[in-house]
């Protein structure tokens, strides 16, 4: 009886340390997949928005109506609020019936600078552009054309769009406290 209660409690033990290891299936996390989680976390950690930006237009303009405060490559930088950010040279311009997410970010310096994603014919494929390493992600515009209808940065009014429409918002997180401890 002792030697059966043994065997039961050690296969009790090895059950309960492969479920918290995370090796039950055999889909488990390999090395890289760790490394990779890891890797994000600390460019999350050191590249993120504080507080809502304000993000808002005016014309063919952005603007920032808030001061918020931002990480940027390991920085704490304060946002100043302004209304003139323009896109960046190189932007393609939208067509008929097409679409694309045009991101705001800042960096250390608190420069404003926009990159944009894919432009794409169908919603299900639209994709949030990545910023550089050194920018934050603050704001996102998402353009989608009319059809027929055209939309070119720094020359179609963002404000109010005549054949396009246009969806501003702020991106943004709060602090998060992560409690890891080693396995």
């Amino acid at each position: 009886m002792k030697r059966f209660v043994a065997i039961a409690l050690v296969m009790l033990m090895a059950f309960f340390a492969s479920l918290y290891a995370g090796q039950i299936t055999e889909r488990a996390a390999k090395p890289y997949d760790v490394y990779q989680l890891r890797k994000e976390l600390v460019y999350t950690a050191n590249h993120v928005a504080l507080g809502a930006a304000g993000v808002g237009s005016a014309t063919t303009y952005l603007t920032v109506t808030n001061t918020p405060v931002v990480v940027a490559n390991n920085t704490h930088v304060t946002l100043t609020a302004t209304d003139t950010i323009e896109f960046s040279a190189g932007h393609i311009a939208l067509d008929d019936a097409e679409m694309c997410y045009f991101g705001l970010c800042a960096d250390s310096s608190g420069a404003y600078t926009t990159i944009q994603g894919p432009i794409v014919t169908n919603s299900a494929y639209l994709k949030v552009p990545m910023p550089e390493t050194g920018k934050t992600l603050i704001g996102l515009v998402k353009v989608v054309c009319d059809d027929p209808g055209v939309f070119t940065p720094n020359t179609t009014s963002v404000a109010a769009p005549a054949s396009a429409t246009i969806t501003i918002s702020d991106v943004y997180t709060l602090p998060v406290s992560l409690d890891l401890s080693p396995r």
